[in-house]
């Protein structure tokens, strides 16, 4: 996977004051921009690794939770990465709570949009590949509470990428794929501190579908909802989640 490196540590491995790597993950059709408005935040206090490209432009034989986590702990052991704080948006949450229990590098992880409920429809999962501009305009205009960013050339290219005859394949593997994650086994099991970064608005991935997992396994303090924000609140709202990420990280010690 293509990364960029940014950092004010001086020593090529580590954050200032020791602090991990902050690692912002890729979503399914979005890589890079969807950080861009926090990444100055971000870069003044961590070291931070982002992906350049999403998920979808890969092989799609490896559209699976398991193959894409499996490139990013590629990507961590080339960068000699020792610790590691993920970002996440999407299916790039469910990654992320996957490395969360296979790699003991990763201490914290920030997640956001992540499906939440095993077996349920999401949005192109049912099309095989045949997916229409009509259906791509249907998904883009849940994905904001302000319409304004769903007219966003980086959005509609984002969502142009299934036109690609693979990377529409890599998507309907891939979302079938989170549909068997049991999320609530994963939040059970990790054992390094989670936060949790939702858009109270999200269509995609409603609130309502992870209040039973957060009642169960999640202090309400890790838990930061934003009015007037759909599904990616580092797109929609990128002062409010980068501050709610750096006050975490700082309250964690991080």
């Amino acid at each position: 996977m293509e990364f960029e490196v940014l950092e004010t540590g001086s020593d090529g491995r580590t954050a200032p004051g020791g602090a991990p790597t902050l690692v912002l993950l890729p979503a399914l059709f979005a890589g890079r921009w969807i950080w861009e408005a926090c990444l100055e935040a971000f870069v003044s206090r961590y070291r931070v690794v982002v992906f350049d490209r999403p998920f979808a432009t890969h092989s799609a034989d490896e559209a699976s939770i398991d193959a894409m986590s499996a490139r990013v702990l590629e990507a961590l052991s080339a960068l000699r990465v020792p610790a590691a704080a993920l970002l996440a948006n999407s299916i790039g949450a469910l990654v992320a709570l996957d490395l969360a229990v296979r790699d003991s590098r990763v201490r914290s992880a920030v997640l956001s949009g992540a499906p939440a409920t095993p077996g349920r429809e999401q949005p192109l999962t049912s099309l095989q590949g045949r997916i229409t501009d009509r259906d791509r305009r249907a998904v883009v205009e849940r994905m904001f509470f302000d319409d304004r960013f769903s007219t966003d050339p980086r959005v509609q290219a984002a969502a142009a990428l299934t036109k690609d005859r693979c990377a529409a394949r890599f998507t309907t593997r891939a979302l079938r794929s989170a549909r068997s994650v049991d999320v609530e086994q994963l939040v059970a099991t990790v054992t390094c501190p989670l936060y949790f970064i939702w858009g109270r608005e999200d269509a995609i991935s409603p609130l309502s579908e992870w209040s039973g997992t957060f009642e169960r396994h999640v202090p309400p303090e890790r838990v930061c909802v934003l009015p007037e924000c759909g599904h990616s609140p580092m797109i929609e709202k990128p002062r409010e989640y980068a501050s709610a990420v750096i006050s975490y990280l700082a309250e964690a010690g991080f």
